[in-house]
Protein backbone atom coordinates (compact mmCIF):
# COMPACT_ATOMS: atom_id res chain seq x y z
CA UNK A 1 0.00 0.00 0.00
CA UNK A 2 2.81 2.47 0.64
CA UNK A 3 4.12 2.05 -2.95
CA UNK A 4 1.25 3.21 -4.07
CA UNK A 5 0.71 6.59 -1.83
CA UNK A 6 4.19 7.12 -3.77
CA UNK A 7 3.12 6.79 -7.18
CA UNK A 8 1.87 9.69 -9.71
CA UNK A 9 -1.70 9.54 -10.76
CA UNK A 10 -0.03 8.48 -14.87
CA UNK A 11 1.36 5.68 -13.01
CA UNK A 12 -1.61 4.66 -11.05
CA UNK A 13 -3.51 4.97 -14.30
CA UNK A 14 -1.10 2.98 -16.40
CA UNK A 15 -1.47 0.50 -14.07
CA UNK A 16 -5.39 0.15 -14.08
CA UNK A 17 -5.38 -0.15 -17.79
CA UNK A 18 -2.95 -3.00 -17.97
CA UNK A 19 -4.46 -5.96 -19.18
CA UNK A 20 -2.23 -8.09 -18.18
CA UNK A 21 -3.07 -7.85 -14.38
CA UNK A 22 -5.65 -10.08 -13.02
CA UNK A 23 -8.24 -9.27 -11.13
CA UNK A 24 -10.30 -11.30 -9.02
CA UNK A 25 -14.06 -11.15 -10.45
CA UNK A 26 -15.60 -10.52 -6.39
CA UNK A 27 -13.50 -7.71 -6.15
CA UNK A 28 -14.27 -6.11 -9.52
CA UNK A 29 -17.69 -6.79 -8.33
CA UNK A 30 -17.15 -4.88 -5.07
CA UNK A 31 -15.30 -2.23 -6.68
CA UNK A 32 -18.25 -1.65 -8.98
CA UNK A 33 -21.10 -1.54 -6.27
CA UNK A 34 -18.78 0.94 -3.87
CA UNK A 35 -18.15 3.00 -6.96
CA UNK A 36 -21.88 2.68 -7.72
CA UNK A 37 -23.08 3.66 -3.84
CA UNK A 38 -20.64 6.43 -3.89
CA UNK A 39 -22.16 7.83 -6.96
CA UNK A 40 -25.74 7.05 -5.61
CA UNK A 41 -24.69 9.07 -2.24
CA UNK A 42 -22.94 12.11 -4.14
CA UNK A 43 -26.26 12.46 -6.65
CA UNK A 44 -28.49 12.49 -3.09
CA UNK A 45 -26.02 14.93 -1.47
CA UNK A 46 -26.05 17.09 -4.98
CA UNK A 47 -30.22 17.02 -4.78
CA UNK A 48 -30.03 18.15 -0.93
CA UNK A 49 -29.11 21.77 -2.00
CA UNK A 50 -31.96 22.08 -4.26
CA UNK A 51 -34.53 20.75 -1.92
CA UNK A 52 -33.16 22.68 0.53
CA UNK A 53 -33.44 25.93 -1.55
CA UNK A 54 -37.40 24.77 -2.55
CA UNK A 55 -37.95 24.96 1.11
CA UNK A 56 -36.45 27.92 1.97
CA UNK A 57 -38.11 29.76 -1.45
CA UNK A 58 -41.56 28.35 -0.37
CA UNK A 59 -41.18 29.73 3.18
CA UNK A 60 -40.10 33.16 2.07
CA UNK A 61 -42.90 33.27 -0.01
CA UNK A 62 -45.28 32.28 2.93
CA UNK A 63 -43.45 34.65 4.97
CA UNK A 64 -43.93 37.36 2.56
CA UNK A 65 -47.67 36.62 1.69
CA UNK A 66 -48.49 36.80 6.31
CA UNK A 67 -46.37 39.80 6.42
CA UNK A 68 -48.61 41.75 3.41
CA UNK A 69 -52.02 40.51 5.08
CA UNK A 70 -50.62 42.04 8.02
CA UNK A 71 -49.85 45.05 6.12
CA UNK A 72 -53.15 45.28 4.97
CA UNK A 73 -55.06 44.34 7.82
CA UNK A 74 -53.18 47.01 9.82
CA UNK A 75 -53.33 49.46 7.39
CA UNK A 76 -57.78 49.19 7.88
CA UNK A 77 -57.57 49.25 11.13
CA UNK A 78 -56.09 52.52 11.12
CA UNK A 79 -58.05 55.74 12.85
CA UNK A 80 -59.72 58.10 11.12
CA UNK A 81 -59.69 61.94 11.18
CA UNK A 82 -63.37 62.56 12.58
CA UNK A 83 -62.84 66.24 12.35
CA UNK A 84 -62.18 68.38 9.11
CA UNK A 85 -62.30 71.41 11.49
CA UNK A 86 -59.14 71.95 14.13
CA UNK A 87 -61.30 74.10 16.24
CA UNK A 88 -64.11 71.06 16.61
CA UNK A 89 -61.08 69.11 17.71
CA UNK A 90 -60.10 71.16 20.19
CA UNK A 91 -63.10 71.67 21.70
CA UNK A 92 -63.74 68.26 21.79
CA UNK A 93 -60.33 67.67 23.59
CA UNK A 94 -60.92 70.15 25.86
CA UNK A 95 -64.82 68.63 27.23
CA UNK A 96 -62.81 65.75 27.78
CA UNK A 97 -59.93 66.35 29.86
CA UNK A 98 -62.72 68.50 31.56
CA UNK A 99 -64.83 65.08 32.16
CA UNK A 100 -61.52 63.50 33.01
CA UNK A 101 -60.87 66.21 35.92
CA UNK A 102 -64.37 66.41 37.15
CA UNK A 103 -63.47 62.62 37.68
CA UNK A 104 -60.55 62.60 38.93
CA UNK A 105 -61.97 65.49 41.53
CA UNK A 106 -64.74 63.34 42.21
CA UNK A 107 -62.43 60.43 43.54
CA UNK A 108 -60.30 62.74 45.29
CA UNK A 109 -62.91 64.10 47.55
CA UNK A 110 -64.18 60.41 48.23
CA UNK A 111 -60.41 59.31 49.32
CA UNK A 112 -60.41 62.44 51.26
CA UNK A 113 -63.22 62.00 53.35
CA UNK A 114 -62.40 58.26 53.68
CA UNK A 115 -59.00 59.10 54.79
CA UNK A 116 -60.30 61.49 57.41
CA UNK A 117 -63.26 59.52 58.96
CA UNK A 118 -60.19 56.99 59.58
CA UNK A 119 -57.68 60.04 61.18
CA UNK A 120 -60.84 61.08 63.08
CA UNK A 121 -61.13 57.62 64.22
CA UNK A 122 -57.67 57.01 64.84
CA UNK A 123 -57.36 60.29 66.87
CA UNK A 124 -60.28 59.27 69.09
CA UNK A 125 -58.74 56.01 70.10
CA UNK A 126 -55.36 57.80 70.70
CA UNK A 127 -56.91 60.10 72.86
CA UNK A 128 -58.88 57.19 75.02
CA UNK A 129 -55.82 55.40 75.74
CA UNK A 130 -53.87 58.56 77.35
Amino acid sequence: MKETDKMSMTELEAIALDGSIHVPEKLRDDIRTELDTLAFLAGEQAARPRRMLRIAGVAASLALLVGIGLGINSFRNQPKDTFSDPHQAYAMVAASLSFISDKMDESMDSFTQETGAVLTKTNELMNIKN
